[in-house]
């Protein structure tokens, strides 16, 4: 297992160039948290003893965002880097592999939190020979039990993946009003389409799982859920989660040979379906917004950054302001569950939320609900600003755009 699993981490290090991009780009190295290049060589230096790297590296202070990767010389995705040349250097999957051997051989990781991330089985070892049977589903029909108005399709050709939503009204209590809205925001939009979604109860993504390293559950949840849909008749997916639309559109088809869906994240659905010309809007307001690129969107997406953007200029009298890093270069302030809590990552948070606030934009929008989470847990309980500026209201894409509807 450890001859294979070098030569993993080989593939990896092996590009990398010794230049330091990763640690001038990466969030918490800033804080001290973390040491990136570090890490690199480190596991370089001491392949033949994994355990003594996890005891000393801090893997699970990354982000796993790949804010490191925009400018390293030998990503696949970097400015440096020829299309199709080798897989190129990518932390995050390092990151995550490591995190998955040392789950599976049952080594203690530094700075590892109790309880990390939403995943659903959480670092037990004696968990792993769970089956899908004994995974729990995420019952999300309450979300529609007193709205008529909607049209929803136990099977059909068209889903929509509502994903991990009553877990993390669970996670975060006083974030479960904003949370509720959301499903009932996408159905909405897609019933605008004159499509019925297939809205059925499901099991949780993985996502999660897969990044704390629990690997054997992230694959049951994708099997399951992939037989599931599959006994739907569905053939398109559409999702507004980032996190789980990347799940779905990268990962699943890693491990299940059969995976025949087209995945979309609902804007380029709505793109495709040349929503912009279709949708009745409301009369003109002014309204001012910033809009937040999530990693897994972006970065480790393919790079969605146009549609979401394009979707909601459409509106009448709504702008664009966009935050000083954007695109590829935005902070991921939605993947901080790992994170210890410490001066240095508040500064760290409050620093994001003053950066959103100097746009001077009325709402701050995002497609990650762990990111709406944070932010308003910033604002409640982190955020003290002498001048008493105004902080940008944060709202989920989905639930913005369907204020402006009929």
């Amino acid at each position: 297992m450890l001859t294979t699993f070098n030569s993993v981490i080989n593939e990896y290090i092996s590009e990398c160039k010794n230049c330091g991009q990763c640690n001038l780009s990466c969030p918490t190295h800033l804080t001290g948290l973390l040491n990136p290049l570090g890490l690199l060589r480190d596991l370089e230096m001491n392949s033949g003893s994994l355990e003594k790297v996890l005891n000393s590296q801090s893997i699970f202070n990354c982000l796993a965002c790949n804010r490191c990767m925009v400018d390293c010389p030998t990503h696949i995705n970097g400015k440096g880097k020829a299309k199709g040349e080798g897989q190129g250097m990518d932390m995050s999957n390092l990151i995550r592999e490591l995190r998955q051997y040392a789950f599976e051989n049952n080594i203690t990781v530094k700075d590892k939190p109790e309880k990390p991330g939403c995943g659903t089985i959480l670092q037990n070892k004696s968990d792993s020979k769970a089956s899908q049977k004994t995974l729990p589903k995420i019952g999300v029909l309450h979300y529609f039990k007193n709205t008529s108005d909607l049209n929803l399709l136990k099977t059909g050709e068209i889903a929509y993946f509502i994903d991990d939503l009553p877990q993390l009204q669970k996670n975060y209590p006083k974030f479960s009003a904003e949370i509720d809205q959301i499903p009932l925001a996408v159905v909405r939009i897609l019933n605008q389409l004159k499509i019925k979604p297939v809205v059925i109860n499901m099991k949780s993504s993985g996502h999660d799982d897969l990044w704390i390293g629990d690997y054997t559950t992230f694959k049951m949840l994708a099997e399951y859920n992939v037989k599931t849909y599959q006994k739907a008749k569905v053939k398109t997916i559409v999702i507004e989660n980032d996190e789980a639309y990347r799940t779905w559109k990268f990962d699943y088809p890693r491990v299940i040979p059969d995976f025949d869906f087209e995945v979309y994240h609902l804007s380029e659905f709505l793109m495709e379906q040349n929503f912009i010309k279709k949708s009745v809007r409301n009369f003109p307001v002014d309204v001012s917004f910033t809009y937040h690129d999530s990693s897994r969107l972006g970065r480790m997406c393919g790079g969605i950054y146009d549609a979401p953007r394009l979707i909601l200029e459409s509106l009448k009298g709504v702008k664009l302001i966009e935050m000083a890093n954007n695109r590829e270069y935005s902070f991921d302030f939605g993947c901080t569950p790992f994170l210890q809590i410490n001066e240095d990552t508040k500064q760290m948070w409050i620093d994001f939320v003053k950066e959103v606030r100097d746009t001077g934009a009325q709402y701050f929008i995002t497609a990650n609900p762990k990111t709406l989470a944070h932010y308003n847990f910033v604002n409640s309980s982190l955020f003290k600003d002498s001048d008493n500026t105004r902080i940008p209201i944060a709202k989920d894409w989905a639930v913005f755009l369907n204020r402006f509807l009929r």
